[in-house]
C-alpha cells in the first residue's frame, strides 16, 4: 500500500487587516486533489505537465457529471483471461459505474448479448446451441458383425427356398392422411416447441455473465475511480453550495512527487504552489483555501 504523502502550505498574510482582506460571509472554499481521470492507471509516467496550467474545476451536485464528463475518465484493464485482450471503459457519468450499464454499453458483452437473445428465441435456439456444443471427436469406424441366422432361415437357405418375409403393416387409410396432412399445414406455423434444455443453457450464459461482470468490478483500478468519484459525490451531496464551494483537480500521486523534486524539495517553488496560492489564494476573486484533501 503506498505511503501517505502529506504538503503544508503557509499562504503569506498581508499587512493589511484580515477582516478586510476577506469577506468573512465568504464561502469555504474546500480543493479536491485525485487522479479523476484514471491516467496513473493506463498511462506510462512521462514529462510533467506544468500543473499551474491544470484547470481548477468547481463542483456540485447539479454540475457532478458535466464534470465527469470533461474530465473524461478511463481506464485499460489487464485482460482477464488468457484468450482475452486489455479492456477499456470510458466514463461520462457517475451512472457509468453500476453493473447494468456496463453490461449494455461494453463490447466484451455483445456477444453474450446476441446468444442470450437467440437462447431464448425457440427458433433459433437449436442453432445457438449447436454453435456453443463442441465438436464430438471422430469416431472409429467398427464394422458391424453379420446377423446371426435362425435355425428357420438356416434350414430354408439350405433346401434352397427363399427367407420368409415378415408380414407388412398395411397401409393407413389414403383419405385420413390426407386429412392429418392437411391439419398438420394449417396448425404447424402457430406451434411454438419449447427446448427442455433452454433454462439450463440460458443459466450457462448468465453465469458466464456475472463471472465477467464480477472480474471487472473487482479490479482494484475500477474500485478505486469509482470510489474517489462517489466520495466527490457523498462530499457534494450534503453540503450547503452557498456556504461551501468544492473545487477538483485532476492529479496524480506521481505527478506530485515529480513536481515537489524538479523543485527541489521546496514547496514553495512548486507549480502547485503557484495554482494554488499565486494565481488563487493572492488573487482578488480567488478561493481562500480553507481545506485541501
Amino acid at each position: 500500500m503506498p505511503g501517505r504523502m502529506e504538503f503544508q502550505f503557509n499562504v503569506p498574510k498581508s499587512n493589511a487587516n484580515l477582516s478586510t482582506r476577506r469577506d468573512p460571509t465568504a464561502p469555504f472554499d474546500i480543493l479536491i486533489m485525485a487522479d479523476l481521470s484514471a491516467r496513473a492507471h493506463r498511462e506510462t509516467p512521462g514529462l510533467l505537465v506544468d500543473l499551474a496550467n491544470r484547470p481548477l474545476l468547481a463542483v456540485d451536485v447539479d454540475s457532478l457529471d458535466a464534470v465527469m464528463a470533461r474530465l473524461a475518465p478511463k481506464l485499460r484493464l489487464a485482460p482477464m483471461t488468457d484468450n482475452d485482450v486489455a479492456l477499456t471503459i470510458s466514463f461520462n457519468q457517475l451512472d457509468d459505474f453500476h453493473p447494468d450499464a456496463l453490461y449494455q454499453r461494453l463490447e466484451v458483452f455483445q456477444a453474450l448479448r446476441r446468444t442470450r437473445a437467440r437462447l431464448l428465441n425457440p427458433a433459433s435456439f437449436a442453432q445457438a446451441v449447436a454453435e456453443l456444443t463442441p465438436s464430438p471427436p471422430a469416431e472409429t469406424v467398427q464394422t458391424e458383425p453379420a446377423p446371426v441366422e435362425g435355425e428357420a432361415e438356416l434350414l430354408e437357405r439350405l433346401l434352397g427356398q427363399a427367407p420368409t418375409q415378415p408380414a407388412m403393416a398395411r397401409p393407413a387409410d389414403a383419405g385420413a392422411a390426407a386429412i392429418q396432412s392437411l391439419v398438420q399445414a394449417i396448425v404447424q406455423p402457430h406451434i411454438v416447441h419449447t427446448d427442455a434444455r433452454q433454462p439450463a443453457w440460458v443459466a450457462a450464459v448468465d453465469a458466464t455473465i456475472g463471472d465477467q461482470l464480477r472480474m471487472i468490478l473487482h479490479q482494484p483500478a475500477f474500485q478505486a475511480l469509482e470510489a474517489t468519484w462517489r466520495s466527490v459525490q457523498g462530499l457534494i451531496a450534503d453540503l450547503d453550495s452557498d456556504a461551501v464551494r468544492v473545487f477538483l483537480l485532476d492529479v496524480t500521486r506521481q505527478e506530485l512527487l515529480t513536481d515537489l523534486h524538479s523543485a527541489g524539495g521546496d514547496p514553495k517553488a512548486t507549480s502547485l504552489y503557484t495554482l494554488l496560492v499565486d494565481q488563487g489564494a493572492r488573487m482578488p476573486d480567488g478561493p481562500s483555501w480553507s481545506l485541501l484533501v
